[in-house]
């Protein structure tokens, strides 16, 4: 090789040269590698395709959204380094490209967020746990999840969120018609019983629109919750007029019905019926939840007692209809039977679900709420993807 020959290839080598910057903590530091033609040509082609994947999507089977040809040539893209070996940089590389699609791109994967499904008695719930990262949940979105053809299906929607001032945490409601409400006494039990086996401790505190609900473990899957004192006066329910809510007589066509409200966080219009498994409780019940008396409407309880200690109780909920259960409605149905001294302030109470135990405390007035949780399942959902339907 002539000396004219060995200046061109020395050349040809220092015009491929590419300085790198490395940086680790707060020093620089350089090195220089060398990029061959043909695994230059790999790296822009590798990048495009990478551009591509993201504006386009994949619908391909890998987990980083990039086919087989594309793994292989970004692997070709990486600069060997001198102290590993072939087979341990490209691992390297595609560990670190893998990280960098997931991390910086987030249409290779969409953001699923964690969910619980439980129920109380078939009284059921989506339980979203935003303590430590907000969701962003709306009427709208509330109204989807809860819808049980085109959703996850279910009562009401829980979003538990952190304690500002009072309890453990946050408890937030909304009915399957996306309105926000005051109180779900088998939501708070559900919760309630996933905060006991996250804490391992037999007692938390659920704050809520209703009030601080005190929980406590009853053995067996079973809560029982301090509902706190039931409201009895109009102005507290609310309703639009001033009269006795241990009596109230309201018309629907030429029907006189017999009935109580009382609140527990939430109002309540209790129907005295001859029996409750024979009640129109699909054909009153909406009727009355819109009824001009309630100014906030109102959940409906079709209540007959069968003794002073068992009633039975079927429900209209507010915003949700006719459902298997409803722990404040029962605590409505037996405050209002013992008002009329038709049955004791302690009392088991059966649903169409289920029984629920109820005990008007005679040294407070504070109602003790008890019955069974369940987990159904654990599962994720794309929110954006629900909502876009």
């Amino acid at each position: 090789m002539t000396a004219m020959d060995r200046w061109r290839s020395e050349s040809a080598t220092r015009s491929r040269r590419a300085t790198l910057q490395f940086t680790s903590g707060t020093k620089a530091r350089k090195r220089n590698v060398n990029f061959p033609p043909t695994r230059r040509r790999k790296s822009i082609l590798a990048m495009w395709c990478v551009c591509l994947n993201g504006i386009l999507g994949s619908n391909n089977s890998c987990g980083t959204g990039l086919c087989n040809r594309e793994r292989a040539l970004v692997s070709a893209a990486s600069p060997p380094s001198k102290h590993r070996t072939k087979s341990q940089n490209n691992r390297s590389f595609r560990g670190h490209t893998t990280h960098w699609l997931r991390g910086g791109f987030s249409f290779y994967k969409p953001m699923m967020i964690r969910f619980h499904k439980m129920h109380g008695l078939g009284n059921d719930f989506v339980v979203f746990d935003a303590r430590r990262s907000p969701i962003a949940l709306d009427d709208v979105s509330a109204r989807a999840i809860a819808d049980r053809r085109t959703g996850i299906g279910c009562d009401q929607v829980i979003v538990l969120e952190r304690a500002k001032t009072r309890g453990d945490a946050l408890m937030r409601i909304f009915n399957a018609d996306g309105n926000e409400v005051e109180a779900c006494g088998n939501a708070a039990r559900c919760v309630a019983r996933l905060l006991m086996e996250e804490k391992d401790y037999p007692f938390v505190g659920l704050d809520s629109a209703g009030g601080l609900l005190r929980c406590t473990d009853a053995g067996e899957a079973r809560v029982t919750v301090d509902m706190g004192i039931p409201k009895l006066r109009w102005q507290e329910i609310p309703l639009s007029e001033a009269m006795d809510t241990n009596a109230l007589v309201l018309a629907i066509d030429d029907i006189e019905l017999d009935a109580a409200a009382v609140s527990v966080g939430n109002p309540h219009c209790i129907v005295f019926v001859a029996d409750a498994d024979a009640a129109p409780v699909s054909e009153i019940g909406p009727r009355l939840e819109r009824h001009a008396l309630f100014p906030e409407r109102t959940n409906v309880e079709f209540v007959s007692v069968v003794h002073p200690e068992k009633i039975r109780m079927r429900v209209w909920e507010r915003g949700v209809g006719v459902t298997r259960a409803c722990g404040t409605g029962a605590c409505a149905s037996m405050v209002a039977s013992a008002r009329r001294g038709l049955g004791l302030r302690s009392c088991e109470v059966v649903l169409d679900g289920g029984t629920l135990f109820v005990e008007w405390n005679t040294s407070d007035d504070h109602i003790m709420l008890t019955g069974a949780t369940n987990f159904v399942f654990v599962g994720e959902i794309d929110l954006a993807q629900l909502e876009a339907q």
